[in-house]
């Protein structure tokens, strides 16, 4: 169990609780996926507050407008996944992803970091399917030798040393989630020496 910290103001709204909260000791996985949930849906509500002349919400209101849609209205089963979100964060943040949504949870850096760096992500991916397009007759194979994906990774991370490349181009021979209710997939199939570069975004 977790000791709820309180009812105040300063606790955010998705962690506010006088009661001891249930630890559901949730997976790695779980807290990546959602983790992601939680950043596409804000993207989608930013966007649409925008365009209504409205600001975005924070990140922490997010959250607990997220978990309510999610798990409805019942504020102890958001607190619930509220308090096991931030324990999951706190227990993998050697990954990258979470470290950063950590981080921005506790106020540390600003919560436009994560876009910006979805943005690059975003732009990578439309490098490998402008390659995959042109080497093929305008069709997708989805598949890039490794080759071509090692210099389209080069060129989009100019100032990465070699040792960031090498640590990005060893992580396709590794299991990867594939989205809900499919199986993990590994990207690189040494039989062809090809990447299955989509199974990586």
């Amino acid at each position: 169990y977790f000791d709820g910290l309180g009812m105040g103001k300063e606790v955010p709204a998705f962690l506010r609780s006088k009661n001891r909260v249930r630890n559901r000791n949730i997976t790695k996985r779980e807290t990546e996926q959602m983790i992601r949930a939680i950043w596409s849906t804000k993207v989608e509500e930013d966007k649409m507050a925008l365009k209504r002349g409205h600001n975005p919400s924070t990140l922490h209101d997010h959250i607990y407008h997220y978990l309510r849609i999610r798990h409805g209205n019942f504020h102890n089963i958001i607190v619930e996944h509220g308090y096991n979100l931030v324990e999951g964060c706190a227990r993998y943040c050697e990954d990258a992803d979470i470290e950063l949504f950590k981080l921005v949870i506790e106020g540390e850096i600003s919560e436009e970091v994560p876009q910006d760096q979805s943005t690059v992500v975003i732009g990578l991916l439309d490098k490998f399917r402008h390659v995959d397009h042109a080497i093929n007759g305008g069709k997708y194979r989805r598949w890039l030798s490794f080759e071509r994906f090692s210099k389209v990774l080069r060129e989009h991370f100019p100032f990465k040393g070699e040792i960031r490349i090498k640590y990005l181009l060893d992580s396709v021979q590794y299991e990867h989630p594939g989205g809900k209710n499919m199986p993990k997939q590994i990207p690189y199939d040494h039989s062809q020496h090809s990447i299955k570069y989509e199974v990586l975004f």
